[in-house]
């Protein structure tokens, strides 16, 4: 079950768009008792939010007294997020009312998540105040959602940590089954009998390359001069397409449909040999993602497109497309269109693999899934075997052990296995554990730090492994966000976290293998896929946790960074290791002798 969780947005059903789908697919998706939207009116919403499985809200927050005007509905939010419970902010794209959750994180301790899009993220970086307002938003959020890896990339490169980035590509289902007698009458009310059709979906803007395809029809038409190309959608850029036309004299050739119905638009691509869309990316807007590439390849149709922003997330040359620079020339766009139209075995082909690659990675429910994991609270009763085991290595730390035991006590995910490793100390750890029945205590003879972790590592059965010191004190939530970042990172072989030492903070970074190779930066105190962890060196009186990374490392796996302090150390204690004083230059040389960096 999830949060409960509030969605803020701007864009919504009934007014059609791709950020509008993506979000309608989001809230049909998730639990409906678990949602309260809150969106703009709009003509005929009543009827649309009948349809809605959640609570929908209809209020525009860009509306009010005050600049920015979000803040006159402050007062407003804070009654909806306590009489309905509110846990969960979800931002459905970036706009300035994104500042209403970093408010609501300030005074309440609500987290946000933010999605963003590509266009949205241009938009709000025209100006030096918006970017700033926009850096902190993102910073603040606890994720940030993108609709593909070059949005990530965007907002990555814009200083959001990557670990709290997540992709969650836009999902379709596959079109439900047209009789062929509607399509056949959708075809001759068109005029199109014995045609071969070209089809682009989307709004009438220079980006999207209309212009281009338009010119490059004479010479197409040489080779298939039956073809025809529809044209569906409207915008500003319609009068000059048209006027294009007419001086191309292609009239007869290119149709304007307009903003067409969804069932409509069904047929448009069941109709259609190709589609084809060739946007471009400036230094003020760009394609974010394209869903109408995933509708036209859910219908089987074969696409021709640019190597443009989130496109290549969807188009793999010569699998299920066609793909062309974005400065493609008209005589590189009639090659493609005409190679598309003229051979039906690469036209079929492309198409077949196409669908394919729809059910396998643009699924709406893995689009859910990804929310899902974002948004789910944490287990209430562990299940077996344990999903995270937490090995608490100890040597004469029993003054310390309780506020660490106590910290472990009250996490909020509670799916845990504790185990304390005595690594034959004198003053009986094993007593300190009465006062918390659930650990277990093994013991072993006095063997070292190293040895005792990899003793408490045999014996323990969760998936994850974190390996946590005697003299720590845990932030409640530490394992649900080390949890969460994994299974939203599956390339991630362990999670970190910055920390607190006594007085000092370390704030640590996005994983960088060339720094990690330089010196140790990742403390002890991370989360570990068990089938990744190769063990400790029991040979090394020092710097075990840094060659334990180097040596993952060299089996290729990586770390992710939790952008959080989540564990604080006392610097009174004296735990089983010790990791901030600087080591011995001999300890320092030994390491990377073994790993070939001396």
């Amino acid at each position: 079950m999830i949060h409960r969780t509030l969605v803020i947005t701007h864009l919504f059903p009934p007014p059609i768009g791709g950020v509008e789908q993506y979000l309608e697919q989001l809230v049909r998706g998730l639990p409906g008792e678990q949602l309260i939207v809150v969106a703009p009116p709009s003509p005929g919403d009543e009827d649309f939010d009948r349809t809605v499985p959640a609570i929908v809200i209809r209020r525009d927050l860009h509306r009010g007294w005050l600049t920015p005007t979000w803040l006159a509905h402050l007062p407003w939010l804070i009654r909806v997020i306590q009489r309905h419970r509110i846990t969960r902010l979800v931002f459905g794209h970036y706009a300035g009312s994104v500042g209403l959750g970093m408010v609501a994180r300030w005074l309440l301790g609500r987290p946000y998540v933010v999605g963003i899009f590509g266009l949205d993220f241009y938009a709000y970086r025209t100006t030096i105040v918006r970017r700033v307002l926009l850096r902190l938003a993102l910073r603040g959020a606890e994720w940030v959602v993108t609709n593909s890896t070059f949005t990530a990339r965007l907002v990555t490169n814009f200083g959001v940590p990557s670990g709290k980035v997540v992709v969650s590509f836009p999902g379709v289902n596959q079109p439900p089954t047209t009789p062929s007698t509607d399509v056949n009458q959708f075809r001759q009310r068109l005029g199109l009998d014995g045609k071969k059709i070209l089809l682009t979906v989307g709004r009438l803007i220079k980006r999207k390359g209309h212009a281009r395809i338009i010119r490059a029809l004479p010479t197409i038409l040489a080779s298939v001069p039956e073809l025809r190309y529809l044209i569906v959608g409207d915008g500003p850029e319609r009068p000059l397409l048209e006027r294009l036309v007419r001086e191309c004299s292609l009239q007869d050739v290119v149709q304007f449909l307009g903003a067409i119905p969804n069932d409509q638009r069904i047929l448009a691509y069941r109709l259609a040999d190709a589609f084809i869309m060739l946007p471009v990316t400036s230094n003020v807007e760009a394609e974010g993602f394209g869903i109408v590439y995933l509708e036209a390849l859910s219908a089987g149709v074969p696409i021709i497109a640019t190597r443009s922003g989130g496109v290549n997330d969807i188009i793999r040359h010569e699998v299920n497309g066609l793909a062309l620079d974005e400065q493609a020339d008209a005589s590189a766009i009639s090659q493609a269109i005409t190679r598309l139209l003229t051979d039906q075995a690469l036209a079929r082909r492309l198409g077949q693999q196409g669908r394919q690659l729809i059910a396998n990675h643009f699924s709406i429910r893995q689009q859910v899934k990804v929310f899902e994991a974002m948004l789910e609270q944490p287990p209430t009763k562990p299940s077996q075997p344990p999903t995270v085991s937490v090995v608490i290595p100890t040597y004469n730390s029993a003054i310390t052990l309780p506020r660490t035991l106590h910290s472990l006590a009250v996490q909020t995910w509670k799916d845990l296995e504790v185990l304390v490793v005595d690594d034959g100390s004198a003053d009986h750890p094993d007593v300190v554990g009465r006062r918390f029945p659930s650990v277990r205590y093994v013991s072993q003879p006095h063997a070292g730090a190293a040895a005792a972790r990899n003793h408490g590592f045999r014996e323990s059965r969760g998936s994850l492994v974190l390996f946590c010191d005697a003299d720590v004190t845990l932030h409640p939530r530490m394992i649900e966000r080390m949890v969460t970042t994994l299974s939203l990172k599956p390339e991630a072989a362990y999670a970190y976290c910055s920390f607190r030492f006594g007085w000092r903070t370390f704030d640590l970074f996005d994983f960088d293998a060339d720094r990690l190779k330089e010196t140790n930066y990742i403390s002890t105190m991370s989360l570990i896929r068990r089938e990744a962890f190769p063990g400790f060196d029991e040979s090394l009186v020092r710097l075990q946790d840094w060659d334990l990374w180097l040596t993952m490392l060299e089996h290729g796996h990586r770390g992710v960074w939790v952008p959080a302090r989540l564990f604080s150390t006392s610097t009174a204690g004296r735990g089983i290791s010790r990791r901030i004083t600087a080591p011995p230059a001999a300890a320092v040389a030994r390491v990377k002798r073994k790993h070939g960096l001396a």
